[in-house]
């Protein structure tokens, strides 16, 4: 039975800074406050182990995760928790798909590489995917970036039997979650959506976009 998850992280902003000093809470109170699912497949969250983390600020780089997870930009609040030297150091990331073979060297020892880097950068995620793949290793995307939409890779996942998840979880209260609320409105009222896009301003100046069919509804009386 599988008592812990051994995790590489892609990108070290404030998700990564939530995720880590939440691992340390949970791990070091029992509290379940918060969680919306505090169990899964019977792990919790205590029992994930970041084991390699990716990132390419010269600030971050070379450095302990728990401290580069407090370096700006990310501003991600302190937690109340103690947070010892994780031990891991923080690598730099791919630049090109020519480093694949790097990166997937250095996820030896890792179970599932998640993907939290910034959006509207396809090429570079699927990169890493492409890195998990070679290793072995479960990929998560959580960007909106299309890596489990992309047929011919997730063909090779389903060959290779290497879990492949995303795209975009909509975990947090963020873009993509209001959008889809907005959406699901829209249809409540009786109102015809041919489709809608979703912009991203933050990183590179790109908007990842899709659409939506409705099927017409007659308006509400």
């Amino acid at each position: 039975m599988i008592d812990s998850v051994r995790l590489a992280v892609v990108g070290v902003g404030n998700n990564t800074s939530a995720l880590v000093q939440g691992i340390a809470f949970y791990r070091n109170t029992g509290s379940l406050v918060g969680l919306h699912r505090p169990e899964l497949a019977g792990l919790g969250v205590s029992d994930i182990d970041v084991v390699a983390a990716f990132a390419m600020s010269d600030r971050k780089v070379g450095k302990d995760l728990h401290e580069a997870i407090f370096m700006p930009p990310n501003n991600f609040p302190r937690l109340d928790t103690e947070l010892p030297p994780a031990g891991v150091t923080v690598r730099r990331g791919l630049v090109d798909s020519t480093e694949v073979e790097r990166v997937a060297h250095a996820l030896e020892g890792a179970e599932v590489l998640l993907y939290s880097a910034p959006s509207s950068r396809p090429d570079t995620a699927r990169a890493y995917a492409e890195a998990a793949l070679t290793a072995g290793v479960a990929f998560v995307n959580t960007t909106s970036d299309p890596v489990a939409r992309h047929e011919s890779l997730l063909a090779r996942f389903e060959e290779a039997r290497v879990p492949l998840l995303g795209d975009d979880l909509a975990s947090q209260f963020g873009t993509s979650v209001l959008h889809h609320a907005l959406l699901r409105l829209i249809e409540e009222r009786g109102l015809t959506l041919g489709s809608s896009y979703q912009s991203i301003w933050a990183g590179p100046k790109t908007s990842a976009t899709w659409s939506r069919t409705r099927t017409p509804r007659s308006s509400p009386s």
